[in-house]
């Protein structure tokens, strides 16, 4: 018997000879073309590569005996470029004549190259010029790289690297390809052929069966019966509706239900039952022929075997666990197979439709609070906008940060923080409607996106209880946690009609609310995106005058009362920039701090007051700077600054850092062991504005102070009312009582710098002694104010 008996067969395999051979000659030939040519492309690379490396390791070599021959001159090189030259027979001269070395040194080309060795069989020559290489006619490739020492010394002299390799030592074995691609081919070919054979019987088994059924029956055979597969139609075709339910639905009850009609239609089943978990309970659907219907819910896994009485109950497994049960009634004869392929499909599904969730889940929501997140919020806020483009309405976006959220990490740890972050979530569900949307952009931001409100009276009142609702205190275990936000409100398309636009609108009237009171909203406008975008730029401007020292350091002097003289001085911070002119100090302190500069720029003032306690030792014994409460709650800011004093060449006891008493409002106790570690390092504490913040008086009392620097604010009112009057000289008999001196702020008459002698006052500062000045200006002030007074004196 032939291999393929019938025409039809015989015709099938020589077209299929046809397809498979003249194809896969013509790709054989343009693969090997292409093996040659990147082969060949690799060579050339490899021969380049090669020269270049030698050329390299000749400078190093002429570098390191030139260098080697001047390493014992005095005269620093680093910016000479020696004269070289070239003298017959090949070498190189290098004229020493410039660092005042009489002699040059000579380099001959063939000592240079005696003992580099080369790898790989390739082949070099080493020339001035790139014609005095000879190569053989039998090279089978070559490179040339020119090593350019104009680079290096003051000449136009070149070195010319060639590379090759001979034929016999080429890379790619040309005969090697043209030995082996026959039979490589051939092997292909008949592989190609046996498969496609094999292929072919198989696709032509079911054609000779009908033909030797038809030859049976026109024998008279009419009980011959065609061999089928009978199972490949449940497989194929049933199995194939299960799994595009599998892909295709939204549920596991419209896989099951997929699954019920295979079942009753292909496998003898009349009854199907099915059993899910889902919200905490069990639901059970029947199916019956094409009808399906919801039976009851139980909160209890049901007695399976009891929904059809002698029916066979399937599990639906997923990871071990039920997550399912399927049970019929009765089975056809040989049919728990095609049942068992349905209940893994079942599980498959099930395993499927979770993951499906799950990714939904992650990709559309905050895992903390169950909120939208950045990425569906943007979405959905882009869908409103473009409803209130058709429609004209309007529509408001609140951008909400709560105050001070650190802190609550950073006291009560992390826990504390997601339990509020997540009561907040809550919160906010709670107070929008239903048709607004809620979202948590990350950290401690939320954004809320509202439809429009009949009137900016209503959407005051919504933002009113908005803010009263967030600040009701939160318990954390034991504790109960403060909470306060500031929220930026824009409306649109009146503020924007773009997501990114209104969120930063937003997010721009929301700093305006925080830098305000706090724990209130602002509307954005068109002013605070002016005021936004100063900032903006101040930050960039302040960044680089930072690096580039541009932030002056002014002194202003301190009298000491009781003998007249000048002894300390405040440091602080000047920036005129060439752009922005004179830049109040508040603001770009402000700026720093926020941007997270204020470290940087803490830095830059002690390398300006190292370089004056340096030059002028006599004039400026003491100088007070600024402390940022933000540095203050740095853990390791003592053991930094005091690093830092130690770099500068800074004695401790020349330094007095100034606080206010925000500093201690939230964890006093903590602040208080920071300031006592840098009293131990003979490190002064001023404690700054004292009078205008809430803290107590006993506070005064548990406080390493050695100064209390009253407000200007008192000073003013010295002279005018006795109450004021008073109250100041109260506060210098207490924190005389202490052991702590008094510096009095602000002073700008004779006659209040007389009231503050009779109290006992010990410091006046003010422009009555002097404004601000320079450091120059202020050294030379605080001299010649000295002269005076010991003369005076004299």
């Amino acid at each position: 018997m032939s291999l393929f008996a019938s025409t039809v067969e015989k015709n099938l395999a020589l077209r299929l000879v046809a397809v498979l051979v003249v194809p896969m000659l013509f790709l054989s030939f343009i693969a090997a073309q292409q093996v040659y040519r990147q082969s060949q492309e690799l060579q050339q690379q490899h021969l380049s590569q090669a020269a270049k490396d030698y050329g390299m390791q000749l400078a190093e070599r002429i570098n390191s005996a030139v260098s080697y021959r001047i390493s014992a001159s005095s005269e620093d090189i680093s910016s000479l470029r020696l004269p070289l030259s070239l003298e017959e027979g090949n070498t190189l001269v290098v004229d020493l004549t410039s660092i005042g070395e009489e002699e040059s040194i000579r380099l001959p080309l063939s000592q240079l190259t005696a003992d580099i060795d080369f790898v790989d069989h390739i082949s070099r020559c080493v020339s001035l010029k790139p014609t005095d290489c000879q190569l053989r006619d039998e090279i089978s490739a070559s490179a040339t790289w020119e090593l350019r020492l104009l680079s290096l010394y003051d000449t136009n002299t070149s070195i010319h690297v060639t590379t090759w390799l001979d034929q016999s030592a080429s890379i790619f074995e040309t005969t090697l390809l043209v030995e082996l691609f026959p039979q490589l081919t051939a092997l292909l070919l008949i592989l190609a052929l046996y498969i496609g054979s094999l292929f072919l019987r198989k696709l032509l088994k079911p054609l000779g069966d009908l033909k030797h059924g038809v030859r049976a029956i026109t024998a008279g055979d009419l009980g011959y019966q065609v061999p089928t597969e009978g199972e490949d139609e449940f497989s194929e075709l049933i199995i194939a509706e299960v799994d595009e339910a599998i892909l295709s639905g939204s549920d596991l009850r419209a896989v099951s239900t997929s699954c019920s009609k295979a079942l009753i239609q292909h496998c003898g089943v009349k009854r199907v039952k099915f059993c899910e978990p889902k919200e905490g309970e069990w639901r059970i659907y029947s199916f019956d022929h094409e009808m399906i219907r919801y039976e009851e819910a139980v909160h209890q896994e049901p007695d399976i075997e009891s929904l059809i009485p002698g029916g066979r109950a399937f599990p639906i497994l997923e990871e071990k666990k039920v997550a399912g049960w399927l049970v019929v009634d009765q089975l056809a004869k040989q049919a728990e197979t095609r049942v068992l392929e349905v209940v893994r499909k079942l599980a498959v599904g099930s395993v499927n439709l979770r993951h499906s969730k799950e990714l939904y889940q992650q990709a559309n929501y905050d895992g903390l609070t169950g909120l939208l997140n950045r990425t569906s919020f943007s979405f959905q806020l882009a869908r409103k906008i473009a409803a209130v483009t058709r429609s004209g309405m309007s529509g408001v976006v609140i951008f909400l940060d709560l105050d001070e959220f650190k802190k609550v990490n950073d006291s009560e740890g992390h826990s504390a923080g997601d339990r509020l972050l997540q009561v907040v979530a809550k919160r906010l569900s709670k107070c929008v409607r239903q048709e607004d949307i809620v979202a948590r952009l990350g950290g401690d931001e939320f954004a809320i996106a509202l439809d429009a409100f009949e009137n900016e009276l209503d959407l005051i009142g919504f933002l009113n209880r908005l803010i009263t609702d967030i600040e009701k205190p939160i318990k954390t275990g034991k504790l109960e946690v403060p909470v306060k936000a500031s929220i930026g409100v824009c409306l649109y398309p009146k503020d924007g009609n773009t997501v990114e636009g209104l969120l930063k609108n937003a997010d721009i009237a929301m700093y305006k609310a925080k830098r305000e009171t706090g724990s209130s909203f602002v509307f954005f406008n068109d002013s605070l995106n002016i005021e936004a975008e100063r900032q903006m730029l101040i930050e960039a401007k302040l960044t680089r005058a930072i690096q580039d020292d541009k932030i002056e350091v002014y002194l202003q002097p301190k009298l000491d009362i009781r003998t007249g003289q000048i002894d300390s001085s405040e440091a602080l911070s000047r920036w005129i920039d060439d752009e922005l002119g004179f830049i109040p100090p508040d603001e770009f302190i402000a700026v720093a701090e926020r941007a997270g500069l204020i470290a940087k720029l803490t830095n830059n003032i002690f390398a300006n007051i190292g370089r004056l306690l340096r030059n002028d030792p006599q004039s400026v014994q003491k100088i007070a700077v600024n402390i940022s409460p933000q540095q203050l709650d740095h853990p390791d800011f003592a053991r930094e600054l005091v690093a830092l004093l130690h770099r500068e060449k800074i004695a401790p006891s020349s330094i007095e850092l100034e606080v206010t008493e925000s500093n201690f409002m939230d964890n006093p106790q903590k602040v208080a062991a920071i300031l006592q570690s840098l009293r131990d390092e003979n490190i002064q504490i001023s404690l700054d504005d004292f009078g205008t913040g809430y803290s107590s008086l006993n506070l005064l009392r548990q406080l390493p102070l050695d100064y209390l620097k009253i407000d200007k604010s008192f000073v003013d009112e010295i002279t005018a009312e006795s109450n004021a009057r008073d109250l100041v000289e109260k506060i210098i008999e207490i924190a005389e009582n202490l052991g702590i001196g008094v510096v009095a702020e602000g002073v700008e008459t004779e006659e209040q710098l007389h009231l503050l002698d009779q109290m006992s006052c010990a410091y006046a500062q003010g422009y009555l002694i002097s404004k601000p000045l320079p450091a120059k200006e202020a050294i030379s002030f605080i001299n010649q104010w000295n002269q005076n007074r010991a003369r005076k004196l004299a």
